[in-house]
């Protein structure tokens, strides 16, 4: 087995903290119309070794096939069933039933690799100061491996994650993390549709919970035509409304950090509408152009992408 500690990335620990004994796994698989591909993430997780305390597959309302498939796992798996409503409440349901200490996230299209259970585990087990524990991971796209890592192109926090998660979301989102933390902020926000796992982090980071990362790609994490490109607008709005919620939570020394990004964002998605011919192009690169803290080379962008029309074949 692969000294998984030693590979672990995380903000220095207190002189009091002492390794624990390897917390127990639960692993949550929330599911919608997820038939032609959740036999495989089930496999990655139920052939992992050690194995999970459990595996339980969250149903958020599906009307597919899915109850075929989950007819060969009904022995090695458990089952909870909701009507549907989202990503966040179907990983709310999971979690409310799970056993485990710590909560390993897999997504029904996703897949753990070998040593993913055994890796969240020992870290846990040598840093119990650490709420969120993650790894890198591969991105596939329509089958195709990247060449490169998650964390390769991506900068790992671990100096000052307050300011750095108001930054970004520099967690990987399919990670593990302990229940007593999820349960302390009241689990996943139900009403967050877009970059639910960022608004989770921030809501643990901020009271000052900690994250690691082991350093090695145990996750694949699949992509499908379509699946954000024609979306980018609504995901560029969704992260907006993620920031504007938590600002009771920055401290004000955060508060300028806060600021850059939520204007970063609402950039973002005029340069998306633009992109995509979104009709919202104009009201969003107007609302982003009222805000006082533009800069003025901002201001000058965001003008042409409102009012100017996009050029033909071009990229502006």
């Amino acid at each position: 087995m692969k000294p998984w500690a030693e590979l672990l990335l995380a903000p220095t620990p207190s002189p009091h903290v002492q390794p624990g004994a390897p917390p127990t796994l639960s692993v949550l698989v929330p599911a919608y119309n997820a038939a032609d591909t959740i036999g495989e993430a089930l496999e990655s997780a139920l052939t992992q070794q050690p194995a999970p305390l459990e595996v339980i597959v969250s149903d958020d309302g599906s009307e597919d096939d899915l109850d075929a498939v989950l007819d060969g796992f009904r022995s090695r798996v458990r089952l909870v069933r909701g009507p549907n409503r989202g990503l966040s409440t179907a990983r709310n349901r999971a979690a409310a039933v799970a056993n485990g200490q710590l909560l390993g996230l897999l997504d029904a299209d996703d897949v753990w690799r070998p040593g993913r259970a055994a890796a969240l585990t020992a870290a846990a087990a040598a840093r119990p100061d650490l709420s969120i524990i993650t790894t890198d991971a591969f991105v596939v796209r329509e089958g195709r491996s990247d060449q490169l890592s998650y964390y390769s192109s991506r900068h790992f926090e671990i100096e000052d994650q307050e300011d750095a998660i108001l930054r970004s979301n520099f967690i990987f989102g399919a990670g593990g993390i302990r229940a007593g933390a999820l349960a302390s902020v009241g689990g996943y926000d139900p009403q967050v549709r877009w970059a639910e796992d960022w608004d989770l982090w921030l809501r643990l980071v901020l009271r000052g919970h900690r994250a690691g990362l082991v350093q090695a790609p145990l996750y694949e994490y699949r992509q499908r035509t379509g699946s954000l490109t024609d979306r980018s607008v609504d995901l560029a709005l969704g992260v907006l409304a993620v920031l504007d919620k938590v600002g009771p939570l920055v401290p004000e020394a955060g508060a300028p950090v806060l600021r850059r990004t939520q204007r970063e964002w609402r950039a973002q998605a005029a340069r998306s509408a633009r992109a995509n011919g979104d009709p919202r192009r104009r009201r969003l690169a107007l609302a982003a152009l009222r805000r006082w803290d533009q800069p003025i080379p901002m201001q000058a962008r965001l003008f042409a992408v409102g009012l100017l029309p996009k050029r033909r074949g071009g990229h502006g």
